[in-house]
């Protein structure tokens, strides 16, 4: 009965932890949010605190959000390259994520129109239908 009641303790400790992590993961991602929707480029150390920040965030965190706010991250640090690599993986992942396509059809920008193009494509067949008019 007494080893019941500590796997038990031993569980909910656990599940505790699992949730506060889960927690600081998400003011984590919230406080990157919060330093990209600053105004400007962002200088080389903010772009650093809010990569750290992101990969705090991505601790045992299955979801791409966060790889779609590093891409906005390296995008308004002015690495290109970087934020279209990222986008890429994204897309191979989830190739039905319409957010993902949206975010490479807008790293790939100028730099590169012929994936800009497909990212668009694809933006278009995985949306929704808009109705126009009335």
């Amino acid at each position: 009965m007494l080893g019941a009641r500590l796997a038990l303790v031993a569980l909910a400790v656990v599940a505790c932890a699992w949730f506060a992590l889960g927690i600081e993961q998400s003011h984590e991602q919230s406080r990157a949010n919060a330093l990209m929707a600053q105004p400007g480029t962002p200088s080389a150390a903010l772009t650093a605190r809010i990569l750290h920040l992101l990969d705090r965030a991505a601790t045992l965190n299955p979801d791409r959000q966060i790889d779609l706010l590093r891409v906005q991250a390296d995008l308004r640090a002015g690495k290109d390259a970087s934020a279209v690599k990222t986008g890429e993986a994204v897309v191979r992942a989830e190739p039905q994520n319409v957010s993902a396509w949206a975010v490479l059809e807008f790293a790939a920008g100028a730099d590169d129109p012929p994936l800009a193009r497909l990212a668009q494509e694809r933006v278009r067949e995985l949306g929704p239908p808009v109705k126009t008019g009335r």
